[in-house]
């Protein structure tokens, strides 16, 4: 709760290294591909670390000041750009980490108005991100039960699809993930009920034409995994692990 971001090595089954660079906790952590690493946290601030030499050492290369609590951040692929959304924004913060020497001067921010009509009416806050393999497009879940996705390029809105909203007390943050060809989401069920239930939709129908169950609470994450996206893992309240394979764990 003192700001720190931690890197576990899994193969020694130990923790490399520290970094501190927000004064209140941070909540969210991304990847970018070595040797770029976000975090974002309740101080209203999004720090970018450079890791080097196999995870042994994190460098800070700056802040980004985002004027409200950042709720989710992720990494376009392919592009270097980094996605985050806050609250009470309506818009999305999109940080250039593309400069051959990254320095604090050098992550350029500009900004992505969620509303189709240009307008600065805030209807939703942006739990997750999701952008798909190819970087082509950016899903986004937000605490009014749905699901969006963006042209990741022009920012338009080209899908929504309904999940469902849980009483609040019982919300969980959603989860999403994109399948390998784009043409499907992974997104962790909002409906009363079914807690702890993975669906699959298909964004051409916007309609979900799968379920995989296996989880006996909330599913709090799920991603492709990084060596073999033809498989997807999702991590739930229940205190498991499950690697999904042909729609079976």
């Amino acid at each position: 709760m003192d700001g720190t971001v931690a890197i576990y090595d899994a193969a020694l089954n130990e923790v490399r290294r520290f970094a501190r660079h927000h004064r209140k906790y941070s909540h969210a952590v991304s990847f970018g591909g070595l040797p770029l690493l976000a975090s974002a946290s309740y101080d209203h601030s999004l720090s970018v670390f450079s890791v080097v030499k196999d995870g042994a050492d994190v460098v800070a290369v700056g802040s980004v000041q985002c004027g409200g609590v950042v709720e989710a951040v992720a990494w376009l692929p392919k592009r270097r750009t980094l996605v985050a959304a806050v609250r009470g924004d309506h818009h999305l913060h999109m940080v250039d980490c593309s400069a051959e020497k990254l320095t604090a001067a050098s992550l350029v921010r500009t900004l992505l108005n969620l509303n189709a009509n240009g307008d600065s009416t805030v209807s939703y806050t942006v739990l997750a991100l999701a952008p798909s393999v190819d970087g082509k497009w950016l899903a986004l879940a937000t605490d009014a039960g749905n699901a969006l996705v963006l042209d990741a390029g022009t920012g338009e809105q080209v899908r929504t699809l309904c999940l469902g909203t849980l009483p609040d007390a019982m919300q969980p943050r959603p989860a999403l993930a994109f399948h390998p060809s784009s043409k499907y989401l992974y997104a962790s069920s909002q409906q009363p009920g079914q807690e702890g239930l993975l669906q699959v939709w298909e964004l051409a129908t916007q309609s979900p034409v799968a379920e995989l169950r296996g989880h006996q609470a909330s599913v709090r994450d799920v991603a492709l995994h990084p060596h073999d996206p033809t498989r997807l893992v999702s991590a739930g309240f229940d205190k498991t692990l499950r690697v999904w394979w042909g729609g079976e764990a």
